[in-house]
């Protein structure tokens, strides 16, 4: 499986824009103590920005980092590892009031593809979507279903791959402590890097870690954020093999070729 990386976003703490993460991924150390910024502005009307969450900002807001000026229809692929977990506990907490006061917006907001159902609201998009979860190899997971699109179906795929940490009384059941969200245009149209995916059983190689120690932590820590090697080896703009993640205990090789 083949494709060119068109165009690409990120948002973390500290950090909002590829440009500024290709600087900071080029070799300085990462803060992790900083907020993140405003998000989805330009596509969130004033209204719509109270209905919705911030995990469907964050993805919202990557997604239109990537295609920023770049025209074209295209399919795209959401990838969560536990999707909306704030949600999910305002509505389980709800229940276990008297007449069970759950609101219809957070009912809306909580399935998976909430997000993918913004997106195509607000872009005016009528390409098909997908939203998918793998747990820690969730991005891996969206990774191969867009390539896979790209090659059977479509000239231009968007990935979208975004998770926040939950509640507190949810963070012994999934212990993510930063919030992280990429973006990927994948695209057999455009000229730029370009990336080749095979799928490598369990033992092959090791997966991709990172040498400064708070991106690597961070790495670990959200599992959108599995992308960090793959995007630390774009933003340094050098050819190599990336292992990532991959179902079952399988490795995703990925060849990044200039």
């Amino acid at each position: 499986m083949n494709a060119v990386i068109a165009g690409i976003g990120l948002v973390m703490p500290g950090v909002d824009g590829w440009e500024q993460a290709r600087k900071v991924l080029s070799g300085k150390a990462v803060d992790l103590g900083q907020s993140l910024p405003a998000m989805a502005r330009n596509l969130l009307p004033a209204n719509e920005r109270r209905r919705t969450t911030r995990l469907i900002q964050m993805a919202l807001h990557v997604a239109e980092q990537a295609l920023e000026g770049l025209p074209g229809d295209f399919s795209s692929v959401f990838a969560s590892s536990c999707g909306d977990l704030e949600i999910v506990d305002k509505i389980m907490s709800a229940l276990t009031l008297p007449g069970k006061p759950v609101s219809p917006t957070q009912f809306h907001n909580s399935v998976h593809n909430a997000p993918a159902g913004y997106w195509s609201i607000l872009a005016g998009s009528n390409m098909p979507s997908t939203s998918i979860s793998a747990w820690n190899e969730s991005f891996s997971a969206g990774l191969v279903e867009a390539l896979s699109q790209l090659g059977t179906e479509h000239h231009s795929v968007l990935l979208v791959s975004y998770d926040l940490p939950g509640p507190q009384r949810l963070h012994k059941h999934r212990p993510v402590c930063q919030p992280f969200a990429t973006a990927l245009l994948l695209t057999t149209r455009e000229e730029g890097p370009a990336l080749k995916l095979a799928v490598e059983p369990p033992g092959y190689a090791q997966v991709s870690t990172l040498d400064e120690p708070g991106w690597e932590a961070l790495r670990k820590d959200n599992p959108a954020a599995r992308s960090l090697p793959l995007l630390q080896q774009l933003a340094r703009g050098k050819p190599g093999r990336i292992f990532l993640p991959y179902t079952s205990g399988q490795l995703l090789r990925v060849d990044l070729e200039p």
